[in-house]
């Protein structure tokens, strides 16, 4: 197995925190630029991918690949055990999947290698993109209620690999106060995001 990865930084970060949170082994990683494939042209854009040795068609996007890893190597404990600590860990992972998008979106003129078009400089469509709702409130609510060291248990899952490259992705992008406004996610990032089990590599 590969992960091919978008040189573009956000899914750099997403890729980081994925082989963070699954550690060994590790993956060999390869650039989404250089791969010969009929998903890899001009106007699909930036992603990453899980390619299988034995099959022609990878899985694309970060949830699809830990729910592969989830169900083939369950002794990873990529998801919580407890049924209703899974449901909240799917569905902290697509709102925040959700927010990732819509920054991805907001700062796409950014992707030198993107080859369609976007809005023109007078627009506001970026920040509508970025403002419109649903927000990451009811997201902490929930997490703060549950108490745990990460956003759904006791141990790390797919949400919080997806919390961690969001992190990193605003960051980068001047707008940490979208997460820094919510105490809960500060204290998080504190315990979670300066070694164990995330830490933040330089994008390339």
């Amino acid at each position: 197995m590969k992960l091919v990865v978008s040189a573009w930084y956000p899914y750099q970060h997403q890729a980081n925190a994925f082989q963070q949170l699954v550690g060994k082994p590790s993956l060999e990683r390869i650039a989404l630029e250089i791969v010969s494939s009929t998903l890899q042209n001009d106007v699909v854009g930036p992603y990453i991918s899980l390619s299988m040795d034995d099959d022609d068609l990878p899985l694309l996007g970060l949830p699809s690949i830990v729910e592969y890893f989830h169900r083939h190597y369950p002794e990873k404990a990529l998801f919580p055990d407890d049924i209703v600590l899974r449901g909240h860990a799917r569905a902290f992972a697509t709102m925040i999947e959700e927010r990732f998008t819509r920054f991805c979106v907001a700062d796409i003129s950014s992707h030198t290698g993107w080859k369609r078009p976007t809005w023109n400089s007078a627009s506001s469509a970026s920040e509508l993109v970025i403002t419109t709702p649903p927000d990451l409130e009811g997201l902490v609510k929930i997490s703060e209620h549950l108490g745990f060291r990460y956003l759904a248990a006791d141990t790390p899952c797919l949400a919080d690999a997806l919390m961690a490259a969001l992190w990193w992705t605003l960051e980068d992008q001047g707008r940490l106060e979208e997460l820094e406004k919510h105490g809960w996610l500060k204290t998080w990032h504190e315990r979670n995001c300066t070694g164990l089990p995330f830490y933040r590599l330089a994008a390339a």
